[in-house]
């Protein structure tokens, strides 16, 4: 009889690890909060062993506002999170980096963390992608190259 107490504290405290574990030892990624809901018909990832991945030529920037208004976007059908970052060729500066973005999601409208003068630079936006299993885990990702175009957008 002496053993059903002991039983029952350790059957209580391997509840508690589980609990614990549960919550503590399986984080969640971090989601970009301005991701929305995006979809074009045929712009989608039909294939579960590639990635989508959108291309650009360029993006313009608001001069007032350092705001840009594109969809960087994480096709659906993707089995991967993207991360978005914007970086100068020249220097390698960053300018706008996102947090992970599911698929079927995108970025309305960004915010470069520099302010620049009016005019045009050569860019490049890097997609890094991660296992939608294990947000750890990294994947294949690409850069594009693109001219950043800065000017009144009315």
């Amino acid at each position: 009889w002496f053993l059903l107490p002991l039983l029952a504290v350790l059957l209580s405290l391997i509840g508690v690890g589980i609990g614990i574990w549960m919550m503590f030892g399986n984080p969640k990624p971090s989601l970009d909060e301005s991701a929305i809901s995006y979809h074009i018909e045929g712009i989608e990832n039909k294939n579960p062993n590639n990635i989508s991945i959108p291309l650009f030529s360029s993006i313009k920037i608001d001069s007032a506002t350092m705001a840009g208004k594109v969809h960087l976007a994480n096709p659906a059908g993707n089995p991967c999170y993207f991360q978005y970052e914007i970086v100068l060729q020249d220097g390698d500066t960053q300018l706008y980096q996102s947090k992970l973005i599911e698929p079927g999601t995108a970025i309305p409208t960004f915010q470069l963390n520099q302010i620049l003068k009016k005019g045009t630079y050569p860019a490049t936006i890097r997609i890094k992608t991660y296992a939608l299993s294990d947000y750890t885990i990294e994947m294949n990702g690409g850069e594009i190259d693109i001219e950043l175009i800065v000017e009144e957008v009315n």
